[in-house]
């Protein structure tokens, strides 16, 4: 992909469990793992419907250069993509290419 479709400033945020409270939940921090130039495109209906299952939720789709720190994203609740103050749940992460690009598949948050 040309670098100048990757024209969105994205954070890709790591959660770590916090000190328990006192009713004893341990909440989740959010720290920067890293800023990254991403092209953002909406998730289109008709790939949707012939995607799988897991990617039933996507309404998003963000593409960044592959980098070591990145490729360790995974798609699971310890990871989350913040672009213009919204979060995104990240769905699927795929290497696009072998270390050329990241793909990661998205669901805007509703808080």
């Amino acid at each position: 992909m040309p670098a100048g479709k990757r024209d969105r400033r994205i954070r890709i945020e790591q959660a770590e469990r916090g000190e328990p409270t006192p009713s004893g939940d341990r909440p989740l921090t959010w720290s920067l793992l890293a800023e990254v130039w991403s092209a953002k495109e909406p998730y289109k209906g008709k790939e949707i419907a012939s995607a799988q299952n897991t990617v039933a939720k996507v309404d998003t789709r963000f593409r960044v250069l592959w980098t070591k720190a990145i490729a360790q994203v995974t798609a699971n609740e310890t990871f989350r993509i913040v672009f213009e103050g919204r979060s995104y749940d990240i769905i699927e992460a795929f290497e696009i290419e072998r270390h050329v690009e990241i793909e990661f598949l998205a669901w805007a948050r509703a808080d």
